[in-house]
């Protein structure tokens, strides 16, 4: 079995007022460390673009924009929105990444490993 590093797999389907929606898993949650590495926002970042920038070693790191996101003060709730310039990402290291975020533990809690 392939485990995709994203907390969107598998994601639950929920069904409400005709719609379907997927509902992700527990957020990777802020914690300072002393690891932690900020990043000001630029233009033309994105989620994506500083996710391979900052996990290169990460099978496929495109997909760890969630890390990201989550890993923030102020989650990002919508990835789908544009990156404040200027605005003060935290981006854990990849060691960080790795251990945690994507730890066998944390799958295995998923039921994905």
């Amino acid at each position: 079995m392939t485990i995709q590093p994203s907390r969107y797999f598998p994601s639950q389907i929920v069904r409400s007022a005709g719609t379907i929606s997927t509902e992700p898993s527990e957020r990777f949650v802020y914690t300072e460390r002393n690891d932690t590495r900020r990043h000001v926002v630029r233009s033309g970042d994105t989620l994506h673009n500083l996710a391979v920038r900052f996990f290169p070693n990460a099978r496929n790191p495109e997909r760890l924009w969630w890390v990201i996101a989550d890993f923030q003060p102020n989650p990002i709730l919508d990835p789908t929105l544009a990156l404040e310039i200027g605005r003060v990402l935290r981006i854990p290291s990849e060691s960080v990444v790795m251990s945690e975020a994507l730890s066998d533990e944390r799958l295995q809690d998923r039921g994905v490993a």
